[in-house]
């Protein structure tokens, strides 16, 4: 009987290296040093136009997906704020800026674009995205820190591990509570009164 040829795996991209190249460029691209800024912004842009396609699907043309791309690298990179030691840091810096040029894109074409639905698996493509960052919003009135671990995830694509470091807290409590968040999301966006977040009663 014959042996069988070893088939050997499909390669793919190691996130892990990912990260760690994009931590190596960014001193130099927070320095202004161009060398390093060239090697970092295509990984940027990559990062962002995933985070694009997975909030929004093919629902942006290319000129619209470019435009958020580019205003929130250029916003990111003009920014005067804290330090990243790490990609996540970045990415976490990041968040906000493109949450905020992602939806004005979205009110500027009249509203109506469904989200996903990757991050919050309940809900499927039903969830339009305004309605989401209105959501996010009366979260953040409730409670601040749950409602920016939602922002880092959804808005940063961040890890758990990855939102643990940027906020210096364990794994675990960001597991409990981006599931509290995730949660009280879920009810708003059905419509359920949401009663509960962080083990709390919210009136």
């Amino acid at each position: 009987m014959g042996t069988r040829r070893g088939i050997r795996p499909r390669s793919r991209p190691n996130a892990e290296s990912t990260t760690r190249a994009m931590s190596d460029f960014i001193p130099g691209w927070r320095r202004g040093d161009e060398a390093a800024r060239a090697e970092l912004t295509p990984m940027l842009r990559r990062q962002l136009s995933h985070q694009v396609r997975r909030f929004t699907g093919s629902a942006l043309d290319r000129d619209e997906l470019a435009d958020v791309i580019e205003e929130t690298l250029l916003t990111l990179a003009n920014s005067s704020g804290g330090t990243w030691p790490h990609r996540s840091h970045l990415m976490a810096e990041a968040a906000p800026i493109f949450r905020r040029i992602l939806l004005r894109q979205i009110r500027a074409r009249g509203g109506g674009m469904p989200y996903s639905g990757e991050m919050l698996e309940e809900r499927g493509g039903g969830v339009d995205l305004l309605q989401l960052d209105d959501a996010l919003v009366q979260l953040a009135g409730h409670d601040p820190d749950q409602a920016r671990i939602a922002e880092l995830r959804l808005f940063g694509g961040l890890s758990i591990e990855e939102v643990a470091a940027v906020r210096a807290t364990s794994p675990e409590s960001v597991r409990r509570e981006w599931g509290f968040a995730r949660a009280w999301l879920f009810r708003h966006l059905t419509r359920e009164t949401p009663r509960r977040a962080s083990g709390r009663v919210i009136r």
